[in-house]
């Protein structure tokens, strides 16, 4: 049975499916037209964001058996698809939601204190301590868009914080009292907090979740924080909370395009202007990329592939 891995993961998984008779090849650099025109030599193929598995794909992959996505993001899989034709999906939500977590705790504690800008005038020998004074975490009300893997994470770390945090999501139903979560029936509920950090999947219903309707709900200036998927957030929208004073700041780890090489000039003026803000701190989609993701992403694929009587059976 052959498994075509098509991104960067660690040697465990290659190693372990190995050790479970799979014939193994990697392209991590595989573009779609070839991965279309080689699919149909696998019976598993393991992506990352770069190669959605999508009907079209999956027209050309008639021994496909399974499908495993490294990280969360269902986006890039046509599940109703995949379904159908009853091949195996794996994702790994559990296994970066940590680093996704810290990243975000990291993001807003970093623009609070005003860790960027005194670093680097420290670093041009500039000593002003009344300008970097900063603000604590302590006390602030944080409203949690997305309560998955991730956002219950993340309401753990802050739980430290003696914050008072809110938890919005349409899908989850609390099976008992969380002593340090108030979970809202609507959106709306969210209206007072201090900080909003998105944690939800891309699903067509959250394109442009945050949006000026979203903005204008709010009953304070507030902080925004974004590490789930770039289309979440209306960019324009963002721009002009940030330049009207709405939002106070932000932290984004992810971009409605995070492809650089194909910003026309409209683009590029966008995200130059919103980079100009010193409000604001940003990342490169970097949120669940770290050494212990990449195995805990690996062991968790690894433990959920089906071994080769799966695959004879369905074969």
């Amino acid at each position: 049975m052959r498994v075509l891995i098509c991104d960067r993961v660690h040697p465990i998984l290659i190693e372990g499916l190995r050790s479970k008779g799979f014939d193994i090849e990697i392209f991590e650099q595989i573009s779609q037209s070839e991965l279309k025109r080689i699919i149909s030599n696998y019976q598993g193929v393991i992506v990352n964001t770069r190669n959605p598995i999508d009907k079209i794909v999956l027209d050309h992959a008639l021994e496909l058996r399974c499908v495993a996505r490294l990280g969360s993001g269902k986006e890039i899989l046509d599940i109703q698809e995949l379904k159908r034709r009853n091949i195996k999906i794996i994702t790994t939500p559990e296994a970066n939601c940590n680093a996704v977590a810290e990243q975000a705790l990291g993001m807003i504690l970093s623009l609070f204190r005003k860790v960027p800008k005194s670093n680097a005038e420290v670093k041009d020998f500039i000593w002003n301590r009344e300008s970097n004074r900063g603000t604590e975490l302590k006390g602030k009300t944080i409203g949690i868009i997305g309560y998955g893997y991730t956002g219950k994470r993340f309401t753990h770390l802050l739980s430290s914080f003696n914050c008072k945090i809110l938890v919005y999501d349409k899908f989850y139903r609390p099976e008992s009292h969380l002593d340090f979560v108030e979970v809202v029936s609507d959106i709306e509920s969210l209206s007072d907090s201090d900080i909003i950090s998105f944690h939800v999947s891309y699903l067509p219903e959250n394109k442009y979740l945050f949006n000026n309707d979203f903005i204008n709900t709010m009953k304070k200036p507030f902080y925004l924080i974004n590490t789930s998927r770039g289309m979440v957030v209306n960019t324009t929208h963002l721009i002009e909370g940030l330049e009207n004073g709405k939002v106070l700041g932000a932290c984004l780890d992810v971009f409605e395009n995070e492809q650089v090489n194909t910003y026309n000039e409209t683009e590029f003026q966008l995200y130059q202007k919103l980079f100009s803000f010193p409000n604001i701190i940003v990342s490169p989609h970097i949120a669940g990329w770290t050494v212990e993701s990449k195995e805990n992403i690996a062991r968790s694929i690894l433990e959920q592939w089906p071994d080769n009587q799966y695959f004879n059976k369905n074969s």
